[in-house]
């Protein structure tokens, strides 16, 4: 099982944003709208590989 990230940095911040469904429900328990790091791990931890979408130029 994966799921898909997207980092955008914010004010000099990289934040982590759901880039698929799977992800978006996910989020959806956080009551935030970015990842942290101890969100993906706790993610990792269930199984899932975490993919970095590639920002397109």
């Amino acid at each position: 099982m994966e799921i898909t990230v997207k980092i955008k940095n914010v004010y000099g911040h990289n934040l982590t944003y759901p880039a698929c469904e799977v992800s978006e429900k996910l989020i959806q328990l956080t009551s935030v709208k970015t990842f942290t790091k101890q969100h993906i791990a706790i993610i990792k931890s269930l199984g899932y590989e975490v993919k970095v979408e590639q920002a397109n130029i």
